[in-house]
């Protein structure tokens, strides 16, 4: 025979008060949890070591073999983490509302975060130099769809972003005779 199912009640309680007080106190730690729960989510850190940083620059020219002399629309800096970055550039394509996307990968020598990032948003607030090692064009209709694949190779050069201006400069890798250079105005 199984055995009745009983609550403890509380002296001097009916019952049903004695289940409603049990209610309410469940409900407050419940309440508590999820309150100081929260409050630890609200309180951030300061700094996030990933994000972006993106401008539209006021001028801007690059000059690349596999580019002809063109201007760019944006300029965007992603950090992963602290040590690679990737520059990407927004370039007017070779055809009517065609646009290229040219990307540099590189380094930072900088000890400590190259930028300061919060909630994916990061400012550009000194120097930073970057040791180039790759780069890659892809091609892309005005709707944004890919017309192309990536094209990547590998390069040698050195990028220098400052809040105000980008200058870039180097050649293809291996000894190549091909030289590049990049500058745009920010401010």
């Amino acid at each position: 025979m199984p055995l009745p199912l009983t609550r403890p009640s509380r002296p001097g309680l009916k019952p049903a008060v004695s289940a409603l007080l049990t209610a309410a106190m469940v409900g407050a730690a419940l309440v508590a949890a999820v309150s100081s729960a929260s409050a630890g989510a609200v309180a951030r850190p300061a700094s996030q070591s990933f994000g972006r940083w993106q401008q539209r620059p006021r001028s801007c020219s690059i000059l690349l073999p596999e580019l002809k002399a063109l201007g760019c629309r944006a300029v965007q800096l992603d950090q992963r983490n602290p040590e690679v970055l990737r520059l990407s550039l927004l370039v007017d394509g070779p055809g009517r509302a065609e646009q290229q996307l040219l990307t540099l990968v590189g380094q930072s020598g900088a000890a400590g975060e190259p930028m300061a990032c919060r909630d994916g948003l990061c400012r550009l607030e000194r120097l930073l130099v970057l040791q180039l090692s790759s780069a890659s064009l892809a091609r892309f209709d005005g709707r944004g769809l890919a017309q192309t694949l990536p094209h990547t190779w590998a390069i040698a050069g050195e990028c220098r972003l400052e809040p105000a201006r980008l200058s870039c400069a180097g050649a293809g890798a291996a000894g190549s005779d091909d030289t590049w250079s990049l500058n745009a105005q920010l401010r």
